[in-house]
């Protein structure tokens, strides 16, 4: 016995250390990759810039999105994600803000491939310190909030719902940050305000599974990611509502999908 225990536990840890050491050439062959595609396109990068140069909210134009959809997806296979997806019957033609959960950062290849044409996303004012990460961000037509400064974050509500009124749709993560995990973290409200004021549709999105990606180990690894994008809310539908409201209905919807895709099967196996 001792013998058939000692053997058991022997492969027992071959096993742990064959998967972590897969796990962590996957994660330096990803970001190998990363770097050298974003250094090879620095041509069409400057390129799209100087389009965009003088108007951010502009279009994207047609080779930096043939770019997009090409990246992403690869991308993403090479971090071992895969993704079921539904609802892409549920983007509108026209402008709408997108809200959902934020596990990862994978999550950003998720909506940049998957929710049709270029939209504005919302991220981090911090996230410009990375060197040419802040240019790439640019090309696609970014808004950066600063939540510890009152007077930029107004500033930035106003940036998004310009943004809408001229017809280019808007991602936010309401959260604020990665929650790294299942749970999702505080909601916070403010930002739907600007669909209140440009009277635009709301449209949830729900993410499961992302954060096994990499948050849950520190290294890449396969994983199943869930992605729903929910029926939108109408204006009509959120008329004379405040924004606390309209900010408790979208976090209960995408709360009732997590738990949904839970239910019908796990994620992240």
């Amino acid at each position: 016995m001792h013998n058939i225990f000692g053997y058991d536990k022997i492969h027992f840890c071959n096993d742990i250390f064959l998967t972590g050491r897969s796990e962590m050439i996957r994660t330096v062959i990803w970001v190998i990759c990363a770097v050298l595609v974003l250094i090879i396109n620095l041509p069409l990068l400057l390129v799209s810039l100087l389009i965009r140069s003088g108007d951010p909210g502009a279009e994207t134009d047609p080779a930096m999105k043939l770019f997009i959809n090409g990246f992403a997806p690869f991308m993403t296979w090479l971090a071992g994600a895969r993704i079921e997806r539904t609802g892409m019957e549920n983007i509108p033609e026209g402008a709408a803000l997108f809200a959902g959960n934020h596990q990862s950062y994978i999550d950003a290849a998720l909506i940049v491939k998957y929710m049709g044409k270029p939209k504005s996303i919302v991220l981090k004012k911090e996230l410009t310190k990375i060197p040419v990460v802040k240019q790439w961000m640019d090309s696609l037509g970014c808004i950066y909030i600063e939540r510890e400064d009152p007077r930029r974050a107004v500033e930035t509500m106003k940036e998004m719902e310009e943004r809408l009124e001229a017809g280019r749709s808007v991602i936010i993560f309401p959260e604020g940050t990665r929650s790294k995990g299942p749970q999702m973290g505080e909601f916070k409200y403010g930002a739907l305000k600007s669909a209140l004021k440009a009277k635009v549709p709301v449209v949830p999105f729900a993410i499961d599974g992302a954060y096994m990606v990499y948050e849950a180990q520190k290294r890449l690894r396969p994983a199943v990611v869930k992605f729903a994008i929910l029926p939108p809310i109408m204006p009509e539908e959120f008329e004379g509502m405040n924004t606390r409201t309209l900010g408790e209905l979208v976090e209960s919807r995408i709360k009732d999908e997590l738990a949904r895709m839970r239910a019908e099967s796990p994620s992240g196996k």
